[in-house]
């Protein structure tokens, strides 16, 4: 599995928690292997990386499409 069109936001406040967030339901395994994926490289164990369901935030979002909060 590869990554496609990858954006990167600063953003201007301090996030507590690194996390993955998916906006289909057809998404949740994708973001499952992305939080196992980036938990090593963040530092985490496997299961310190959450995943979230964003659909109810922005149902506009294309499907495949998954959200990374890095801590720090």
């Amino acid at each position: 599995m590869g990554y496609q069109d990858v954006e990167t936001e600063e953003v201007s406040f301090r996030i507590a928690l690194s996390r993955v967030g998916y906006f289909h339901a057809a998404d949740r395994a994708a973001a499952q292997f992305l939080a196992a994926t980036a938990a090593p490289v963040l530092g985490e164990s496997s299961d310190m990386v959450p995943i979230r369901d964003y659909h109810e935030l922005s149902p506009d979002i294309a499907p495949g499409s998954l959200d990374l909060w890095i801590k720090g």
